[in-house]
């Protein structure tokens, strides 16, 4: 019976039963589905380790754990060695922690003391010896998974005792020394510490560990204390109102919590303590066996020799990552560092020495995430850091690793920023010091954006309501922290309506390293890049308005002594009130740190990195040549920031890309584009003549909105026209194309199936063109190999001629924009009208072929004839205007975000100015005919992949 007791205790110490049963208790609400709970399935698929090698398992730590108490207890050099450099910090821990206050509990003289550690030393002895009896694998039952969610009342020295005992041949164990393992729990301890430690090291239960962790099935020691807290306090409530039923529901909850905290407190305690004999005794227990017999004996010098060497390769490891600028402490602006090309390689490699190595194996994690974070694999460096918290040895490792977690999520971008906010949170918690604002005085709700200067985060003042902005600062120079600050003050006294108002700085940390800057918070205010995502470009109405308080609020600057040398969309702050947009410009103040910046990524070889990376890199799209190194123009100056606000002005305007502006996409004014594409030029003698300038010529103009010469459009065929393909810079041809004249037509329909399709309303278009078929993966994932973008799944099906799939609504925005790179035509999604008349092709029934949906399998596949996937492009027949897969195939992402029709005529609708959600049409091969219909439509979140949606290119003319 002991053998399957101590089965289970093995499975439940590689695992870290009192942790899974926490969890799958709070998972499943009882045993009654525990067969079908996520924890149960993840252990019994991953966990496949039979009886016959647990027993070994269990039979070789138990050897580890009597041979290393038997040779701290028994005196001689394998004692000593202890007092190795390794182990100045960790003094003997078995003598120290266990038998010492045990004999002092027990008023044991010298005498008695001696005569008790021979004692343990011998029955040590010969345990070590015997353990194959004492454990005969043979013996051993095949694991029942079950039995790891079922807690036992057994302890484990009980356990071992009882087999020992009931093992032929082994002396009974004499009372003192049963006594002092009873008392200490020094065997079960070691004994259970070694084996969880081996087992781990076999590539099944690390399987196991990472499903659970990639199901969120496992908690760390923090998670699992706070949600124990907020149990006490629920069961507070409950005995305050005398609810029995609730304290009922909550008690076996509670008990499992801290169970499975003692559990993890526990492990965090062996590793400190008996962490470097798993790697001293991986000599042979033979050879240890045999020393024990002759009094030790004096295998201390090989481990100390051991010890000090795995110390100096640690030692070297750091001197090899530090030798890239990088560290175990992943610092802001590590991806800008520059190394040789083998240089991940070669720490990869070293780090895979202290795999097994409990001592250093936290440390060695980090420094590998570190570098992995810094390199951009940032997949990679979480699994590095997460492996660092899993064997973190003590607070300040876990620490660490929470630090540099916080900026692998930082780099991800806005959709990984709550989980980056969080790790920082987990950091700060551990240790104070890895917090970048004052907890006393601020609590933070938001992480709002991250840059190559700082953080910004959303915060409330503890005991106030009014919510304020905290803006921390890489840089820790106390000389540029209160440059910043006094600029700031300087800037808010002379054009306080175009910046930001600075309320307060202060210093997260004693030592003054950690800089923040409280700041006005503007509610419902987007900077430029969210403005873009969220309502598209600004009408050349709009940009005219920001551009003239822009160049107000930098005229002001200039004529303070004060340049910016970071103006770009993601340093302004607009705000639409009342039909107007106002304008609010951020982070004045950091000259220095903006030029020390770009020299930096001048230097710095451009990879394909982390959104972070990529945003700090995107700096260089808005700065001049005198900024990126070109002496030929001087040193940076105030007409530095009139280029910057020409790019900015052109991407806020455009849409487009800032790196490669093109004059086609202000056409509409001239003035306007003249005044941009003065702003750009390389000379700064030739651009205007200052910021104030550039304020007066944009309060002059007005806002025609020209159209193409009539000449131009007489080039153009009146009829809807196939065959158009335009030549790609790269080689290729891009997308074939349609010309569709202009006209008017009836968009909706009022006898609809669903009510955001009505009322039916005339729209009038101007000539566009528009993709003859879907947008196809041989397309895309041309895009994909320009780019260095990673290629969209086609589930399976394949790729080729089929319609490219699994795309968000971004994703297909960008393809256009490469488009457009490549071609010198502005490239798009189609509006919503623009598509809606394209499919009809001038019918005005149900489908483009009229209103018989038993039709619909000529010209779509759809949910009938699909076979349950999409198909290549062009096979059905085309409508009227030889557009192909207008219906059905896949859903299509349109331009607008979706709103209800209201004016009974329009020309060129785009939509609403702003939303939540994209219009997608055409229906698929998983729906309907009626999702298949011409006025159909439907709505998506942007940020959504899908295996039924893609999109269809259109052109302006």
């Amino acid at each position: 019976m002991s053998l399957n007791k101590l089965l289970q205790h093995s499975i439940s110490i590689a695992l870290d039963g009192p942790l899974l049963r926490a969890v799958a208790g709070d998972l499943i609400g009882g045993a009654v589905n525990l067969i079908a709970s996520p924890v149960y399935k993840a252990v019994h698929n991953h966990f496949t380790l039979s009886g016959q090698e647990l027993g070994l398992a269990l039979q070789d730590s138990f050897g580890r754990g009597v041979g290393a108490i038997g040779a701290e207890l028994g005196g001689g050099p394998l004692r000593n060695m202890l007092r190795s450099k390794l182990e100045r910090e960790i003094r003997s821990q078995i003598r120290e922690v266990y038998f010492d206050p045990y004999a002092t509990a027990q008023g044991l003289d010298d005498g008695q003391r001696h005569r008790l550690q021979n004692a343990i030393a011998a029955v040590c002895g010969q345990w070590l010896q015997a353990r194959q009896r004492i454990l005969s694998t043979d013996r051993f039952p095949e694991p029942d998974i079950a039995s790891l969610f079922t807690a036992t009342a057994d302890t484990e020295t009980s356990l071992l005792l009882a087999q020992i005992e009931a093992t032929p041949g082994i002396e009974p164990v004499p009372d003192d020394v049963r006594a002092f393992f009873v008392a200490s729990g020094v065997l079960d301890q070691t004994v259970f510490f070694f084996l969880r430690e081996t087992l781990r090291r076999d590539e099944r239960v690390e399987r196991t560990l990472n499903a659970l962790q990639q199901q969120g099935l496992q908690a760390d020691l923090i998670a699992l204390q706070r949600q124990q807290t907020e149990i006490n306090q629920k069961m507070m409530q409950a005995l305050q109102a005398n609810d029995l039923a609730q304290i009922n529901t909550l008690l076996p909850t509670l008990n499992q919590l801290k169970s499975a905290t003692e559990h993890l407190e526990q492990m965090s305690i062996f590793a400190h303590r008996f962490g470097d004999w798993t790697v001293l005794l991986d000599t042979r227990l033979d050879t240890l066996e045999q020393n024990l017999r002759a009094g030790i004996g004096a295998l201390g010098g090989e481990m100390h020799e051991r010890f000090d060497a795995l110390e100096s390769m640690f030692e070297e490891l750091m001197r090899t990552i530090a030798s890239g600028g990088l560290g175990e402490r992943i610092q802001a602006r590590d991806e800008l560092a520059v190394y040789s090309s083998d240089y991940i390689q070669r720490i990869e490699q070293a780090v895979q020495a202290f795999r097994n190595v409990p001592r250093y194996r936290a440390r060695a994690a980090n420094a590998l995430g570190s570098v992995l974070a810094a390199s951009g694999d940032d997949k990679r460096a979480e699994q590095s850091l997460q492996d660092a918290l899993n064997h973190a040895t003590c607070d300040a490792e876990r620490a660490l690793a929470y630090h540099n977690l916080f900026f692998v999520y930082l780099r991800r971008g806005p959709g990984a920023y709550a989980k980056a906010l969080d790790a920082l949170n987990q950091a700060a918690e551990l240790d104070i010091s890895y917090s970048l604002w004052d907890r006393e005085l601020y609590t933070v709700e938001e992480l709002l954006g991250a840059g190559g200067m700082g953080c910004a985060f959303l915060a409330s003042k503890l005991g106030g309501h009014r919510k304020v902005v905290l803006k921390t600062l890489w840089d820790s120079d106390p000389a540029a922290i209160q440059r910043f600050y006094q600029e700031a003050v300087t800037m808010a006294q002379c054009a306080g309506r175009y910046v930001v108002e600075p309320l307060h700085y202060g210093y997260a940390d004693a030592a003054r390293s950690k800089p923040y800057i409280e700041m006005e918070y503007i509610e419902g205010a987007l900077d430029g890049d969210s403005w873009l995502i969220q309502h598209g470009p600004l009408s050349i109405k709009q940009g005219i308005q920001v551009g003239q308080q822009v160049a107000k609020g930098i005229a002001a600057a200039h004529a303070a002594g004060i340049c910016h040398f970071d103006l770009k969309p993601s340093n302004l702050l607009l705000r639409e009130q009342d039909g107007n947009i106002d304008v609010k410009i951020i982070d004045f103040g950091l000259s220095s740190q903006v030029l020390n910046l770009q020299k930096q990524l001048g230097a710095s070889r451009f990879r394909d990195k982390s959104a972070f990376a990529q945003a700090v890199f995107g700096t260089l799209d808005y700065a001049p040549p005198e900024q990126q190194g070109d002496t030929r123009y001087g040193p940076p100056g105030p007409k530095s920031d009139l280029y910057a606000f020409g790019v900015t002005l052109y991407r806020l305007i455009s849409g487009q890309s800032a790196s490669k502006p093109h004059p086609r996409y202000l056409r509409q004014h001239e003035g306007l584009h003249d005044l941009i594409f003065d702003c750009l030029l390389d000379d700064p003698a030739e651009r205007p003549e200052s910021a104030e300038a550039v304020a007066a010529m944009l309060s002059s103009f007005s806002c025609p909105v020209t159209t193409p010469k009539p000449s131009a459009l007489a080039r153009q065929p009146s009829e809807p026209t196939a065959g158009f393909q335009d030549s790609l810079r790269d080689g290729g041809q891009g997308p074939a194309l349609v010309y569709l004249p202009g006209g008017t037509f009836t968009m909706g329909d009022d006898n609809a199936p669903f009510s955001n399709e009505s009322p039916a309303h005339s729209v009038t278009l101007d000539a566009f063109y528009i993709g003859q078929y879907p947008v196809t993966f041989d397309d895309y994932d041309r895009f994909c190999l320009a780019t260095g973008r990673e290629k969209p799944s086609d589930e399976g099906w394949g790729r080729s001629a089929r319609p490219v799939i699994n795309v968000c609504w971004g994703d297909a925005s960008r393809y256009c924009e490469w488009l457009s790179e490549q071609t010198g035509q502005y490239y798009r999604l189609p509006s919503e009208a623009e598509w809606e008349y394209a499919c009809r092709a001038g019918s005005t029934g149900r489908y483009c072929f009229g209103d018989n949906a038993r039709d619909l399998g000529a010209y779509a596949w759809f949910s009938e004839n699909s076979g349950g996937k999409p198909h290549p492009v062009g096979e059905k027949r085309p409508n009227a205007w030889q557009l192909y897969d207008m219906h059905g195939n896949v859903w299509e992402w349109i331009y607008d975000w979706t709103g209800n029709y209201s004016e009974p005529t329009q020309s060129n609708p785009s939509g609403p100015a702003r939303g939540s959600l994209r219009v997608i049409r055409g229906g698929c091969w998983y729906h309907g005919t009626d999702d298949c219909r011409s006025a159909c439509r439907d709505l998506w979140r942007p940020d959504d992949h899908h295996n039924y949606l893609g999109f269809r290119v259109a052109r302006t003319v």
